[in-house]
């Protein structure tokens, strides 16, 4: 049971920490507007790219979107002039590892709540485009407007009256190692994208290995692109299996120091993390166990519904209702 447990603990801590890896490798990937340009010129088609200033593509600030997007988007959204200065443009970078069929419904409400920001200060509002950016081991096959996700017929008369908001898909899951390579933006980029594309193909990542590992070995000489390279490394190692690991090790020894130290590094964080995490969830489950027991004693027995609503609770609400537990008169008085 306790091995259970640690086990649930420690792939909960793993699937974290590969999250906020992955998340933070995407943001600094497009912080350079050299990077975020390439992207867009892939990703954006030619009869509207011909009609974009890229030269003055610059982060647009989204400080006040809400809490349900902050975290979102609110650092991948860039703007810049349409038509040679007569119009603004915006656009929001969404990225995804696997399909998602609620794409549509997430991007139109950042969307709507990038509009709502600039209604008060942009007369007229500028155009606010989004741009998924997908890197799946399969090629994308969800929805890629909200109209897909309707299931009408192209003809209904009844969907000129719906949102249609249609989404550019920069999939560089497709992407071969020599289509990353004419990718316009620097070899931190190209490393950057071809990682994010095949870490977790270990097929892939293998055959691309001889490419790939003389490239990432310059680099590594170099103190400062080091820096910039570590952050790719610190991913692989926590999305690639690791005897493909070991392969780019044995191709790269320089870099296989560096991945090599970073997996004992988070190793060690894992364990550490997942002892805190295994403590807190022993509390509760404690906490849980005694707040049970009382109200059995005093109630008679819970429900299911009751008993999972228990289980839900966090400390707080825990202390809560043992507070409300003193002048209670049923099970749900307490549980709220």
């Amino acid at each position: 049971m306790a091995s259970g447990k640690r086990q649930r603990v420690s792939r909960k801590s793993t699937a974290t920490r590969t999250i906020r890896e992955h998340d933070a490798l995407v943001r600094r990937m497009l912080k350079s507007t050299r990077r975020a340009r390439g992207l867009i010129r892939h990703a954006v088609p030619q009869e509207l790219l011909a009609r974009l200033d890229l030269r003055r593509l610059k982060w647009a600030s989204a400080a006040h979107i809400g809490e349900q997007f902050a975290t979102g988007y609110s650092d991948l959204v860039f703007e810049t002039t349409l038509d040679h200065g007569r119009a603004f443009i915006q656009l929001i970078v969404e990225h995804k590892s696997g399909p998602d069929r609620f794409v549509p419904v997430q991007l139109l409400g950042y969307c709507a709540a990038r509009l709502g920001e600039l209604a008060s200060t942009h007369d007229p509002l500028p155009l606010v485009i989004p741009i998924l950016l997908y890197h799946g081991r399969k090629p994308y096959n969800g929805p890629l407007s909200l109209r897909e996700m309707m299931r009408l017929p192209a003809h209904d008369s009844a969907l000129r009256y719906a949102p249609r908001l249609d989404i550019l898909l920069c999939d560089i899951g497709v992407l071969s190692d020599d289509d990353i390579l004419r990718l316009k933006m620097d070899t931190i980029g190209h490393i950057t994208i071809w990682a994010l594309a095949t870490a977790r193909d270990a097929t892939r990542l293998r055959a691309s290995i001889g490419k790939w590992a003389p490239i990432m070995e310059r680099l590594v000489t170099d103190s400062r692109r080091r820096k910039e390279l570590q952050p790719v490394l610190n991913y692989l190692v926590l999305v690639t299996e690791r005897a493909t690991l070991l392969r780019l090790s044995a191709a790269a020894p320089q870099i296989g120091q560096h991945i090599m130290g970073y997996a004992q590094q988070a190793h060690e964080e894992g364990r550490q993390e997942g002892r805190q995490e295994g403590r807190q969830e022993g509390r509760q489950e404690g906490q849980a166990s005694i707040l049970r027991a009382q109200l059995i004693a005093r109630f008679g027995r819970l429900t299911r519904n009751q008993q999972h609503r228990l289980e839900a609770m966090d400390d707080e609400a825990m202390h809560a209702a043992a507070v409300r537990l003193i002048d209670a008169t049923s099970v749900d008085d307490v549980l709220g």
